[in-house]
């Protein structure tokens, strides 16, 4: 598989579970959280992006805010 492909799998599993994750906690109060903690288990998706994405790319917090937002997040 290629290095550009891995770096878009990984990117994309990432931006699902976050806004899996934030479909989530919508709505959860702080003592719901407590009790039942979610998104623990991020640590794979950040491997992931470590291992596929190694190079340090500069990207501004405007830029990811607009993906967020054109994914509805």
């Amino acid at each position: 598989m290629s290095s550009k492909r891995n770096q878009t799998i990984a990117i994309a599993r990432f931006l699902m579970y976050k806004y899996g994750l934030n479909q989530q906690l919508e709505g959860m109060t702080d003592e719901e959280y407590l009790a039942h903690p979610i998104g623990l288990e991020v640590g794979q998706y950040v491997a992931d992006l470590m291992k596929y994405c190694p190079e340090h790319i500069a990207v501004s917090y405007t830029h990811l805010r607009a993906h967020e937002t054109s994914l509805h997040l």
